[in-house]
């Protein structure tokens, strides 16, 4: 795994982390000292209220138990009971809620707090709520088909129309019938009573596959028993079955609001709960936000909580009835409290920025030193070309720091300008010796031939082979000397010369056809395609590289087998491939054959430098190919590849 500058400073953070830790500890103890102070700020408001509903209620019978059984008077004159209804015998509890203000009663839900409670029957919706001696009902019925009552109707007949019944526990019952959506009074289905007035009110209102209706009805009409029927009349057009749902309304006791509001605040909330944690009366001042807190809070079931600047704690009215009534209090926290809070919470946060400002800046730190160190290793690489040669020796953008990178960077240009100096002097090199050399050989030659003219009697063959090995000898040197010069003057000349468009195809026709003359005993194949390439490069250099080429190949050729030339064009460009049967050569070796003075021969008869193959790489590259030597079989193929970019046009 490579670590960066970067990662490596990243790996040394986490001992900075102790200093917010160590100030976050700090922070947790003052803060638990503050919670635990408004936790019992709220505990002292909640037993001092506890206390005053007990004397109170001495007097007053608030936790009797409501009956589990009301006899109501059908439309009939029949009874009928809540346990013994139709589809439902199960008494479902309705939470009645207390609102801080007035409901505007439109048949719409909107108004209504989202956070209320939905008791759900088969077909049936309701929600409960109450201000002050009001309570509210929301009623959404499941009804395919709606029918509406027609003015002056007679109770007497069958009831060819929808409507709900809402039967009290002491047998009175509200008929909820409309004759079209809106504005209506609830009425009491008597046949004399027709047009009796009632304090219910209610709209009713239409909607998709059902219809709902929104009532506002006196808290007094369920003072003796909270218990509640509701009946609901679906007429299909022929008959109308009716389902009863039973229900328990829990409604806010006023005498006990009234007693807690003693103790309503701006920044408090008490709600006093029943045995079974229904409320009995809560005081106003906090929002909705605090009650739907409130309520998690009862849910949880714990006897106290804070967060969020909030403290809720719950008592037991009657200590030694911890399952009986519950008074809770909900406290927001004062203002030294919240000041204190404040500050500890300004001073961690100014403490983690300054903590973020030193990360950051060491992160700074180390991706600028890293980019410093990035494009110096960028800019030394610019200075060589693909072969490896020094091009140039312009300064490093950070010659002029005076930090540690700065003095590297000058240290590196002194050692880039020393590489210069040498390889001039490794480039004059093949000139100087071709000077320095040429007048010894000439001497030497000369003196050979002085010898032999000189000599009055002819040689003997050991003198003719000493002589031949001399001129052997100084041949050979007369052609290092010339092959080197003329590879380094190579170099020059291909990055002066100008390119054309070459018909490749053509090009190799007339080169094969010239070595099939030249080596009349040496057979060539040719393989082209159909259609002529034209190709943007130097004509002479490219019939020079195909002399060395298939000079390479006729040197290790075997057994007269023929040299194979083929051109193709496939998705990657331009390939031309010359092969001959030749004994396999090293993969590894493969690519050092292109160097110079790199050689696989091991005897021949002629005097090759491993120039060959080098020259041929110097041609390719100037002409925008890539060159490769592979084995394929029992053949060594030398393979050239042009790019797209190249390939100047073509035509059948």
């Amino acid at each position: 795994m490579r670590l960066t500058l970067r990662k490596k400073l990243l790996l040394m953070l986490p001992l900075l982390g102790l200093v917010p830790w160590l100030g976050l500890r700090y922070f947790d103890a003052i803060n638990q000292v503050v919670d635990q102070s408004q936790i019992q700020a709220a505990r002292l408001v909640a037993e001092a209220a506890a206390a005053n509903i007990v004397n109170r209620a001495e007097t007053e019978d608030w936790w009797s138990a409501d009956p589990s059984r009301v006899a109501v008077e059908s439309g009939d004159g029949s009874s009928a009971t809540t346990g013994d209804t139709d589809t439902d015998t199960m008494v479902s509890a309705i939470p009645v809620y207390g609102l801080r203000q007035a409901l505007t009663l439109d048949g719409f839900f909107s108004d209504w707090p989202e956070h209320l409670a939905h008791v759900r029957h088969e077909g049936l919706q309701l929600r409960a709520a109450q201000y002050r001696q009001q309570l509210y009902l929301a009623i959404e019925v499941d009804d395919g088909s709606r029918y509406y009552a027609r003015a002056g109707i007679d109770f007497s007949e069958p009831a060819r129309y929808d409507y709900l019944d809402l039967v009290l526990a002491d047998g009175q019952r509200f008929r909820l019938m409309a004759e079209g959506p809106g504005l209506f009074r609830a009425r009491i289905p008597k046949r004399r009573l027709r047009h009796r007035s009632t304090p219910i009110e209610a709209v009713w209102w239409e909607r998709a596959g059902r219809y709902q209706l929104e009532l506002k009805m006196p808290v007094s009409l369920l003072q003796s028993s909270p218990e509640l029927l509701i009946q609901a009349h679906d007429f299909d057009g022929s008959s109308g079955p009716v389902r009863s749902y039973p229900l328990r309304l829990q409604p806010l006791v006023p005498e006990l609001q009234q007693l807690l509001g003693n103790y309503s605040q701006s920044d408090q909330q008490l709600v006093l709960l029943d045995s079974d944690s229904q409320p009995l009366a809560t005081t106003e001042g906090l929002g909705p936000l605090s009650l739907q807190r409130l309520q998690q809070f009862i849910d949880s079931g714990r006897e106290a909580s804070i967060s969020g600047g909030w403290a809720a704690v719950q008592v037991p009215v009657y200590p030694q009835l911890p399952e009986g009534p519950r008074l809770v209090v909900q406290i927001a926290s004062d203002r030294m409290a919240l000041v204190q809070r404040q500050s500890l919470f300004d001073l961690g946060w100014q403490t983690l920025a300054v903590l973020l400002a030193v990360i950051v800046g060491l992160l700074w730190f180390a991706s600028r030193l890293a980019i410093r160190i990035k494009r110096l290793g960028s800019e030394l690489k610019r200075r060589f070309d693909d072969q490896g040669r020094l091009q140039s020796v312009e300064p490093f953008s950070d010659g002029l720091a005076s930090d540690e990178l700065g003095e590297l960077s000058r240290d590196g240009q002194v050692l880039l300008q020393r590489l210069q100096g040498y390889t001039q002097f490794l480039e004059r090199m093949p000139r100087t010796l071709r000077h320095e050399l040429s007048n010894p050989l000439n001497t030497i030659s000369t003196s050979l031939e002085l010898l032999e003219t000189e000599i009055d009697q002819p040689l003997d063959a050991r003198q003719q082979r000493l002589v031949a090995s001399a001129r052997r000898g100084v041949s050979k040197l007369e052609q290092t000397i010339q092959s080197i010069t003329e590879a380094v003057s190579l170099e020059d000349a291909l990055n002066a010369e100008a390119v054309s468009s070459v018909a490749l195809t053509t090009l190799l026709q007339r080169y094969v056809e010239r070595c099939r003359i030249d080596f009349p005993q040496q057979p060539f194949e040719l393989e082209l395609p159909q259609t002529d390439v034209m190709l943007r490069a130097n004509e002479y250099r490219l019939e020079q590289l195909l002399d060395k080429l298939v000079d390479n190949a006729l040197d290790f050729n075997l057994e007269a087998a023929p040299i194979r030339l083929q051109l193709s064009l496939d998705p990657q460009g331009l390939m031309l491939q010359i092969s001959n049967r030749a004994t396999p050569i090293d993969d590894q070796q493969a690519a050092q054959l292109f160097e110079l003075f790199c050689s696989e021969r091991r005897q021949t008869s002629g005097s090759h430098l491993g120039l060959g193959l080098y020259v041929v790489k110097l041609i390719a590259h100037a002409q925008q190919a890539e060159v490769a030597i592979f084995n394929r079989q029992d053949r060594v193929v030398v393979e050239l590849r042009w790019p797209h970019e190249v390939i100047d046009s073509g035509r059948s």
